[in-house]
């Protein structure tokens, strides 16, 4: 017999970054198997000390863990050198580690050293990969014991809600003042759009664009008015290049899902995204959205009622496993050779 542990986070959520929400849901699909037992990792977003005290608490409780049973693991810190050690002793104790990737910073914001250790940290683990991109690179370096793709993380919401008219051709929703590419938006194509997030008003004002507000990510998926939702990153209205002010490279969508991309399904509108980004081909094969070589060809794009039809009927059939958590739970059971939810402990 094994026994499947968690890491349950503790901490103060910013409820305008989808990012967190996609750990808290996971979290959420976690808890809800009863045989799954948690472990308290309390986070502080502020405090770096009050953290490295929690990590080794964390690890100090993680003692309890016998050879054979299963670890799952899946915020940002398990990947930071002071943790390494930790990880590699539970590993010669034949402990399985379960790592459900919410981002490689190392090779998001192009670090050498942390991209060494999150690359090293995965070896021999079990791992939940964004998309195939990100399997080829993960592969070319490591050798995993298991891993499962997901291609679109989990969005979990409350289907009483009514969603809003879909007033605009095209909405955008993140942190506005990192989304430098539009700033770049000629004027024709800007009122096209409607934007939704932490504002940027010298942004909103300059460039003519429809602003929607900033809503926590429970509340937003019903507020989003396009007819499609843009998933775009950098400085270039051609291509998602360009580094960002804290850092960020944005051909990292090379490689990673963007919750973005969970956010506008939820909603139940088809996204728009780069052809090279990492889900491009998904969204394709799945008849989800559309790609782009740039944002300029919005323009001129212009869809007919059926084809239209089509996208929005496979988007919200797609959209229950989603905000159902069921596709994400599919492939953790994948990934942990489980046949369901009662065989979680064996």
């Amino acid at each position: 017999k094994y026994m499947i542990y968690y890491m349950y986070e503790k901490h103060s959520n910013n409820n305008f970054n989808a990012g967190g929400k996609a750990r808290l849901d996971v979290q959420k699909i976690l808890e809800s198997h009863k045989d799954f037992l948690p472990i308290i990792y309390n986070y502080s977003s502020d405090n770096k000390i009050t953290n490295f005290k929690s990590m080794l608490t964390f690890f100090s409780k993680c003692k309890k863990i016998k050879k054979g049973d299963v670890l799952i693991l899946q915020n940002q810190f398990m990947f930071f050198r002071f943790s390494f050690p930790f990880i590699q002793r539970l590993k010669k104790k034949n402990i399985k580690i379960v790592f459900i990737i919410h981002d490689l910073n190392g090779l998001r914001m192009n670090r050498k050293k942390t991209n060494w250790i999150e690359l090293k940290m995965m070896d021999k683990s079990y791992i939940m990969i964004h998309t195939d991109f990100m399997k080829e690179y993960i592969l070319n370096s490591v050798t995993p014991a298991q891993y499962s793709v997901l291609y679109i993380f989990p969005y979990l919401i409350d289907c009483t809600h009514k969603s809003s008219e879909k007033n605009f051709d095209f909405c955008y929703a993140g942190n506005l003042s990192k989304s430098a590419f539009l700033h770049c938006l000629p004027k024709d194509l800007s009122t096209r759009f409607c934007l939704f997030g932490k504002g940027d008003n010298s942004l909103i004002q300059q460039r003519f664009f429809n602003y929607g507000g900033a809503y926590t990510s429970d509340e937003i998926p019903f507020k989003l008015n396009g007819k499609f939702g843009l998933i775009w990153d950098g400085n270039s209205l051609d291509g998602c290049v360009g580094i960002s002010n804290d850092g960020i490279n944005a051909d990292y969508i090379r490689f990673n899902s963007p919750h973005k991309f969970a956010l506008y399904i939820s909603a139940g509108i088809p996204v728009i995204c780069w052809k090279k980004s990492g889900i491009a081909e998904f969204v394709i094969n799945n008849k989800l959205g559309i790609t782009i070589d740039s944002v300029l060809e919005l323009r001129d794009f212009i869809i007919n009622d059926d084809d239209y039809k089509v996208l929005i009927k496979n988007v919200l059939e797609f959209r229950k496993q989603v905000i159902s958590g069921q596709l994400f739970e599919q492939k953790l059971y994948e990934l942990l050779n489980i046949n369901s939810k009662k065989s979680a402990s064996v």
